[in-house]
């Protein structure tokens, strides 16, 4: 490739191009030798700002002009061809690379346009290059791209060179032997693998081996017969393999000298050390031979390690594996510890003790108590269950059979005997209520002082608690069944623990059993189911047994169930408990009518729509035909209040704003609102458990409208009056105003 101006080019006559030209057999009677000359002397010469002059064109220009002038003279051989027989377009194709066979017509005619368009261009071609003045010959060159080259033994050489002008032939010599030659036209080179480019000469050796290394000459003729002559230096290298380090010394001792080699096959290798990639350079600890290649420690310390051997020449360079010195130390002064670590430990502690020591090898340990051997050996030392033997000098000495060094460590281990866990014991182990019980408390120890509690209480000696004169016994005089929770706390000058709380088992009971029914009633329907539950303090648990009238009934246990109980069932109740350890008995008694038919249970009402003002107060009066246990009032579907035969309960918005009525179940709403329209439902059970229910429809109306409902109210009643008169008391209230009459059984609002 030739350069112009900072830019590439192809060669500007380039041998395909020639060849193309000299195949041509004559361009206007001209063969090549003759044409060539011809065109030597029609090549323009310009100055180097363009214009026509004496000096040579140089580099770029000559050859552009060359080329340009190369481009025409094909087409002045194609359009004379054409010219010369012109009279035979339409009957003989042109030959190839001419121009196309012309056909008649409108076609014609732009194939001779495009004629005379080539042949004004050729024109002016040709007169440019015959009116320059001809230059002066060139200087021919040989550009070598890389003057030494280096390559790997196996890989291929590309010995690149460009002539500065066309050539007519050239030569490769190797060692004053020719390797390669060729002309314009053909070339031929000696054996092996080798490649030669026509185009510009260059030179491609395949699979290089070490004795190619050398200088290459190549030498060419230009076609204006100028010779230029250049050499390439090859050199051909085996490359570096991965380096292997070795040590004189495979367990080195601190302090030691030693001495590691680096080796790498190839060509011209030299070697670099590293350590943790740090470049090592001779020093007072480190001394390199004179090719590097071998590395001495004068002093070999713990701490040397991770080297690395780098192997290198000018083609390529390899890292060896990190390389580590297994150097022999110590062992230093061991680290003793002690876990846990105290100034004295209480009989009966796990005590571990653990020896560490810097060594290479790592060290072997014994251990020592008072300097007696002990049998264990290892660096951790555990004593399980430690007693007042224990207390002395605990040494832990370590030995290092390589470096032949021996160190130790000593601590001293205090045991003191503490107090245990107190165990409470009693006198009676099931004593029963109001009978006196003895409790002793012991734990071993030195010096150990006792203190007794109850739930937490501290315990002194008075009324049923008496201590001994060391506090280890506590005496009940009377014991109750609620003693428990007692707690002794043993202590010594170094610890004190306590004592698991000691309940004493007391045997009482049973008090008078707790019997209860359900349903609980006045009375019984024939058929129905009974159940009866007795329940009573007792330990242990007491045992129950059922009389019917003082006879006794086959079930047993704290639950009796009747079902479909008959007339015969009416009678006394009677659940008796027993306590087989204090030898006591108890009783309770229900008594139980059954009846064969009750009496239905309906409500009467007063009124059940009633209308009151805003502010007034409203009566919802009822009345049950039979006696009830139990009601309700609900409004909304929402709970606003119930009672039984004994109390009553006001509930949400309604508590401490009404009135229930226990003897017949009527409700008094007071302060009404108009949010307290609505229909009211009262339930309620009798005492033989039948149930019925009641609707009251409540209206409450601003005073404005309560009165005209009161005028219209009062004109019907007058008017119904006339024919039926009785005692009811109608009560009105608007404003300050009250009005009362005698009012028949028609009256529709009763107010208060």
């Amino acid at each position: 490739m030739l350069k112009h101006r900072g830019k590439e080019t192809d060669a500007l006559i380039p041998h395909a191009t020639e060849r193309k030209v000299a195949s041509q057999a004559s361009i206007n009677g001209l063969d090549r030798p003759n044409r060539d000359g011809w065109l030597r002397r029609l090549q323009p010469t310009f100055t180097d700002s363009g214009e026509q002059g004496t000096k040579p064109c140089e580099g770029g220009d000559r050859e552009r002009s060359q080329v340009l002038y190369i481009q025409k003279l094909i087409e002045v051989e194609s359009i004379a061809g054409m010219f010369h027989r012109s009279g035979e377009w339409n009957k003989e194709k042109p030959a190839a690379g001419r121009v196309d066979q012309l056909p008649s017509g409108r076609e014609s005619v732009i194939h001779r346009e495009r004629i005379l368009r080539m042949t004004v261009q050729l024109c002016t071609a040709l007169t440019i290059c015959l009116f320059i003045t001809e230059a002066q010959p060139n200087i021919f060159t040989i550009m070598v791209e890389n003057s030494r080259i280096i390559v790997a033994v196996g890989e291929n050489a590309l010995l690149s060179v460009q002539p500065s002008a066309a050539v007519k032939s050239g030569n490769w010599e190797f060692g004053e032997k020719s390797i390669a030659n060729w002309n314009y036209t053909n070339s031929s080179h000696y054996e092996g693998e080798t490649k030669l480019f026509l185009t510009n000469g260059s030179l491609l050796l395949q699979s290089v081996t070490v004795p190619l290394s050398g200088v290459y000459t190549v030498s060419m003729v230009a076609d204006s017969g100028m010779e230029a002559a250049a050499n390439i230096t090859l050199s051909v290298l085996e490359p570096v393999s991965k380096p292997n380090v070795t040590a004189n010394a495979t367990n080195p001792v601190e302090y030691d000298s030693v001495a590691m080699s680096c080796f790498a096959s190839g060509t011209a290798v030299s070697y670099q050390w590293f350590e943790y990639n740090t470049t090592i350079n001779s020093d007072n600890l480190f001394n390199l031979s004179g090719d590097n290649s071998t590395l001495t420690l004068s002093k070999v310390s713990r701490f040397n390690g991770g080297f690395i051997c780098y192997a290198y020449n000018s083609l390529s360079r390899m890292r060896s594996y990190t390389y580590q010195l297994n150097v022999s130390c110590g062992p230093d002064r061991p680290n003793l510890s002690i876990q846990p670590d105290l100034s004295f430990y209480i009989v009966g502690r796990t005590i571990a003790f653990s020896c560490s020591a810097e060594s290479n090898p790592p060290a072997e340990f014994k251990w020592y108590l008072n300097d007696i051997l002990l049998q264990q050996t290892g660096s951790e030392l555990i004593i399980d269950n430690i007693t007042s033997n224990g207390t002395g000098n605990y040494t832990c000495v370590a030995f290092n059979s390589l470096t032949n060094i021996s160190n130790e460590s000593t601590k001293l281990v205090i045991v003191i005997e503490p107090v245990s866990k107190p165990n409470v014991t009693a006198n009676a182990t099931n004593p029963v209520e109001d009978d006196s019980v003895a409790m002793v408390c012991f734990a071993s120890g030195t010096a150990v002082s006792y203190q007794w509690f109850k739930y937490n209480t501290t315990i002194n000696s008075e009324n049923v608690f008496h201590l001994s004169g060391d506090n280890s016994t506590l005496t009940l005089s009377k014991v109750l069944r609620f003693s428990g929770g007692f707690t002794c706390y043993a202590y010594n000058s170094i610890s004190g623990r306590r004592s698991d709380t000691y309940q004493l088992n007391v045997s009482y009971g049973p008090d008078r059993p707790n019997l209860s029914i359900q349903p609980d009633l006045y009375g019984y329907i024939t058929g129905r189911t009974i159940a009866f539950s007795c329940s009573v303090e007792s330990n242990p648990p007491a045992e129950f047994k059922w009389y019917l009238n003082d006879s006794l009934l086959q079930q047993k246990g704290s639950e009796l169930i009747i079902d479909n109980i008959t007339s015969n069932g009416t009678g006394n109740y009677t659940c008796v408990a027993f306590n087989s350890l204090t030898n006591i008995s108890n009783e309770s008694t229900k008594l139980v009518i059954v009846i064969a038919q009750p009496q239905n249970l309906t409500i009467l009402m007063d009124n059940s729509l009633i209308t009151v003002a805003v502010g007034g107060n409203a009566l919802l009066s009822v009345k049950p035909s039979v006696a009830v246990k139990s009601g309700k009032w609900e409004f909304r579907q929402g709970n606003i209040a119930n009672w039984t035969y004994t109390n009553s309960t006001a509930t949400g918005q309604y508590e401490g704003n009404t009135k229930l009525f226990l003897t017949n179940g009527s409700l008094l709403l007071q302060s009404v609102a108009v949010s307290h329209s609505g229909v009211y439902t009262v339930s309620m059970v009798s005492d033989y458990g039948m149930e019925a229910a009641a609707n009251i429809t409540l209206s409450v109306l601003d005073k404005e409208t309560f009165v005209f409902h009161f005028t219209q109210m009062r004109k019907k009643w007058l008017k119904y009056s006339r024919f039926n008169y009785t005692s009811v008391s109608l009560t009105s209230k608007v404003g300050n105003q009250q009005n009362e009459r005698e009012n028949s059984k028609g009256v529709w609002t009763v107010l208060n």
